[in-house]
């Protein structure tokens, strides 16, 4: 080899290695902007598949709390019914008893007035039987 070629070579060769090391660096910068895109789009999509869990969490749950408010609000109205049956049945047997009430003293009032009546013709009897012996 020629002596005046040696330094172009290896001019030539520090270039080719300055390009290559520049090439590798660049592909490594790619490479890790690549990588940080993909991370974010993984974080991203972890992100947004945990919201979409939440949110489907969430509205179950809130389902299930309109769900129990409604059996609740059945439960109560049925609970209000029974009541209401029970002081209607109250009443009914109270105004029952009422009425026996004053049936029994109707009954033992002309019960009353009938023995007076047969002990006063027994009495009048008495004093008439009495009275014509003297």
């Amino acid at each position: 080899m020629e002596a005046w070629m040696r330094p172009r070579l290896i001019s030539m060769q520090e270039e080719f290695q300055k390009k290559l090391l520049e090439e590798r660096e660049k592909d490594q910068r790619e490479m890790s902007e690549r990588e940080e895109r993909l991370r974010q789009q993984l974080e991203r999509g972890m992100r947004e598949e945990r919201d979409d869990c939440l949110k489907k969490q969430l509205s179950t749950l809130i389902e299930s709390w309109q769900t129990e408010a409604q059996q609740w609000k059945k439960h109560q109205s049925e609970l209000q019914e029974k009541l209401q049956e029970q002081e209607s049945l109250r009443k009914q047997q109270e105004e029952e008893r009422k009425q026996e009430t004053e049936r029994f003293q109707e009954q033992l009032q002309q019960l009353w007035n009938y023995i007076e009546k047969k002990e006063k013709k027994k009495r009048n009897g008495v004093w008439s039987r009495i009275l014509k012996f003297c």
